[in-house]
């Protein structure tokens, strides 16, 4: 336990110094936010779900790998990728075919915009990298994917924020109190995030709102045609576990909608861009 808050306050503590100056209230806000997650301490003190909350921490390491890859494409950011990956991919199956899902989907939206194939494909192959650093743990669960299915009595329903089982299961009431405290959090922060794209590097906003939108869609019943229809997204079990990356961005995009001054030089974005 002390080990996942450790490595969970060291994510926070890099991904808010990637947006904003350390000592600023911005900073220290984004710190609190991330070590304080509800979504992580419900897994660990209520769900006992060890493996799943071990994902959870290392999730701001992959998002920071994420955010340097995506605004800038180079071998360093692509290892720090594959790396997080990896350790994403042997701590918890759930979480990486969620983040698998999120990231090459995010990186298909921008070849769509900006057709470079260079991009996609450095992208692509820097997260395949990092699942076949963890080979040997994935190739056993793998060839025991089939065997993996639901029980007779299983129902998806149950399982969304605000399901079928709300009123009854306490466990429904908790995280639907954390996805509608996240959901309108992020429906409040999604203008003043976008009026601050160009104070920050070019993707950094973009990445927020749409990859917090889809986790935030995925985990409420609206999504159940997607579940029905998509095999492998079936495999994470509980669409509640999108909660694990909601639980990263939502706050990072708040904290970001209401600062003013950020760790972004007008040099560095200056050179970014160009």
């Amino acid at each position: 336990v002390a080990t996942i808050a450790i490595i969970n306050v060291i994510g926070a503590v890099r991904l808010s110094s990637y947006f904003f100056k350390p000592g600023t209230l911005s900073y220290r806000l984004l710190i609190a936010s991330l070590a304080i997650n509800p979504y992580l301490f419900y897994c660990l003190f209520w769900r006992g779900a060890i493996a799943e909350c071990l994902a959870i921490a290392i999730t701001p390491f992959f998002f920071l790998a994420t955010l340097h890859l995506f605004n800038r494409l180079s071998v360093k950011n692509g290892i720090a990728v594959a790396i997080t990956t990896g350790l994403i991919a042997i701590a918890h199956i759930p979480t990486l075919i969620i983040i698998f899902f999120l990231f090459n989907g995010f990186s298909l939206l921008l070849f769509i915009g900006d057709r470079n194939l260079k991009g996609i494909l450095f992208r692509t192959g820097c997260f395949t990298l990092g699942l076949s650093l963890a080979a040997p743990y994935l190739g056993t669960v793998l060839l025991n994917l089939s065997q993996i299915r639901q029980p007779s009595w299983y129902d998806i329903q149950y399982h969304f924020a605000f399901g079928k089982n709300l009123k009854t299961n306490r466990h429904n009431s908790i995280y639907s109190l954390i996805f509608g405290t996240y959901f309108v959090t992020y429906l409040l922060a999604i203008r003043p995030a976008l009026k601050r794209r160009q104070q920050v590097k070019p993707y950094d906003v973009g990445l927020l709102v749409v990859l917090s939108g889809v986790a935030l869609f995925m985990s409420q019943p609206l999504a159940t045609p997607i579940y029905k229809f998509v095999p492998l997204i079936k495999k994470i079990q509980f669409p509640i576990r999108f909660l694990a990356v909601t639980s990263t961005l939502v706050p990072t995009l708040a904290i970001l909608s209401g600062s003013l001054r950020f760790n972004q030089p007008k040099q560095q974005l200056s050179a970014t861009l160009h």
